[in-house]
């Protein structure tokens, strides 16, 4: 299914990020994102608002986006080429429990319109709780149940 999603947003990106644009600015303003943070986006899709986080997180800070999907990867690969942004890494991860990070690995997690589509979210929750270091937050919307 993915797969063949890639196809139409790399085709209309530009139109549907700047609807979205609110919602990403809202998690990241909930998860505290700040200059430094280190950020891990759950089902990156495209790249957005991965690509955001950066900007935000500076050159002192990383972002990490990851997704089930090596198609959609592909897509926000491609994004972060053009935008020549260099504290970005994307990664395929479809473990619920997030196994390719240590604990306490990063200062803010956020989640847009994914958690619905994860086959386990409760573990997905759990292993962002896992990763993030003492005291950070998790920020995480979604439209409805699967």
């Amino acid at each position: 299914m993915w797969h063949a999603a890639s196809r139409g947003w790399r085709k209309w990106d530009r139109l549907i990020l700047p609807a979205l644009q609110p919602v990403s600015d809202l998690l990241i303003r909930n998860a505290g994102i700040i200059d430094g943070y280190s950020g891990l986006y759950m089902a990156t899709g495209t790249g957005e608002p991965a690509l955001t986080i950066a900007k935000i997180v500076g050159a002192g800070g990383r972002v990490v986006g990851v997704d089930l999907s090596p198609d959609m990867l592909e897509v926000a690969r491609e994004r972060i080429a053009s935008q020549e942004i260099e504290n970005v890494t994307f990664q395929l991860n479809d473990d619920d429990n997030l196994p390719a990070f240590p604990d306490d690995s990063f200062d803010a997690a956020v989640c847009r319109f994914g958690l619905m589509f994860m086959p386990n979210p409760v573990a997905v929750l759990r292993g962002i709780r896992r990763i993030l270091k003492p005291g950070r937050k998790a920020s995480a919307s979604v439209w409805g149940p699967p």
